[in-house]
């Protein structure tokens, strides 16, 4: 990955030159490796604009990340994406609360100078590193053009889900292991996502869903909005539990749950052609 500034150094610009080991089987770039992308993408942002990094052991908070979306643009094909093609992914902040801060960026195909193939939004949150709860945003992690710019308005948000779980949910067990956990030792984000397509890709081969049936991997992703609930770590056995909305037959929804922790949900929403009723996705 290399990256840049923007000329008016808001923002981040991350190139990533894309190899045959970042493709599935079937030749597309996964969904979670895109999520990855981002995240480290807007984890860079953080450490190249902070105004300054005290020593770890010297940090009295750290952020956690609460949420993230993508939104694939109808112009985007899994197809167009292959090996030495150079995916690009723009970061910066888009708001300053208390405890909290918004993200959001795009994704382009070779360059930021086409048109995005996907937009981005996040939200992370400031937690002590004493007591595990949220605390007021150190004023060090804050780039020096939006210290003292702190705002009331939020970014786009996940809601978690009102409903429970339905009965009738299509049911997993994995357990995690070393290498899907991060520095912290904590599953990484991504992780999960991945957790839940292969979880569904086993579920279409099954007949587990009236409407996704055979291989996902012939279907046009839309959206994904992910909500991180909690953390877990090597060796965690953890439920994965997906069904489909009884009116919104282009939904899968996810969630992951260790014992009766809630620890992720997703949403996954798919393009619709309306003349065959067929849906496609890039999974």
């Amino acid at each position: 990955m290399k990256t840049r500034l923007s000329e008016d150094g808001t923002k981040l610009i991350a190139t990533y030159e894309l190899h045959p080991f970042d493709f599935d089987r079937s030749g597309k770039l996964p969904l979670w490796k895109v999520m990855q992308m981002v995240t480290v993408s807007y984890e860079r942002l953080i450490l190249t604009l902070a105004s300054r990094l005290p020593p770890v052991e010297e940090r009295e908070a750290y952020g956690v990340v609460r949420c993230l979306g993508i939104d694939f643009r109808p112009n985007f094909d899994a197809s167009m994406i292959r090996p030495d093609t150079e995916l690009v992914v723009t970061s910066q902040h888009s708001y300053i609360g208390k405890t909290s801060w918004g993200f959001a960026g795009e994704g382009y195909i070779k360059d930021p100078s086409t048109p995005p193939v996907f937009k981005w939004y996040s939200q992370a949150v400031s937690v002590s590193v004493k007591t595990g709860l949220p605390t007021p945003l150190p004023d060090w992690i804050l780039p020096k053009h939006m210290i003292g710019a702190r705002s009331s308005s939020h970014s786009r948000m996940v809601q978690p889900f009102t409903k429970p779980v339905p009965s009738t949910a299509f049911k997993t067990t994995l357990v995690a292991v070393r290498s899907d956990t991060d520095r912290l030792l904590h599953v990484h984000n991504a992780q999960y996502l991945r957790y839940c397509l292969d979880h569904a890709a086993q579920g279409a081969t099954t007949s587990a869903y009236a409407t996704f049936k055979g291989d996902l991997g012939s279907y046009k992703l839309k959206k994904v909005a992910a909500l991180f609930q909690g953390q877990a770590r090597e060796g965690d056995s953890l439920d994965v539990f997906s069904w489909e909305e009884e009116m919104e037959t282009n939904i899968l929804k996810f969630q992951i749950k260790k014992g009766e922790e809630r620890i992720f949900q997703c949403t996954v929403e798919f393009y619709v052609d309306s003349g065959e009723q067929k849906l496609q996705s890039m999974l």
